[in-house]
């Protein structure tokens, strides 16, 4: 099974969702708020229009933008926001595999497990925060993803 998988970029990313789904999803429904989550989650429901650009504003403007959108989207339920982590740390994960085969081509089972590891592993997030490490959980997998298309552009060709 895996050998089929392995010229197909979909059948990679279903695989690394099913191994990785067991991790987070049975956990979702019964995750809520915790530490720092409660007040995030205050703020969005009792605060005025704007409150989390007016609380970042002045060291990290882009996560107030992050958390204003989705509270907008999500509301104060804290399902779809550790459905959100996993979302993030899949889409890490598949970043990892993809920039790893860039890397070593014919090494796609090592490509495989580090996307797996760097999806399972929480790192320096706390995996159950699914509010408070929103932010730094999108930003980690668009990283990986940036590290990829930066070595696409340095081997490429044509400018």
């Amino acid at each position: 099974m895996l050998t089929k998988l392995r010229s197909h970029w979909w059948g990679n990313a279903l695989f690394l969702a099913l191994m990785t789904a067991p991790v987070y999803i049975p956990f979702v429904l019964r995750l809520t708020y915790y530490r720092d989550d409660w007040y995030y989650a205050y703020d969005g429901l009792v605060g005025p229009s704007g409150v989390f650009r007016t609380m970042f504003a002045s060291d990290r403007p882009l996560r107030g933008w992050f958390f204003e959108v989705y509270l907008y989207v999500f509301g104060i339920s804290p399902f779809p926001y550790h459905l959100g982590m996993y979302f993030w740390r899949l889409a890490g994960g598949l970043g990892v595999t993809w920039l790893v085969i860039q890397l070593w081509p014919r090494h796609w089972q090592a490509a495989f497990i580090s996307g797996l590891l760097y999806a399972i592993y929480p790192g320096f997030t706390w995996w159950v925060g699914g509010l408070e490490y929103q932010p730094m959980a999108a930003s980690a997998a668009l990283m990986v993803f940036s590290f990829g298309f930066t070595y696409q552009g340095l081997r490429a060709s044509r400018t």
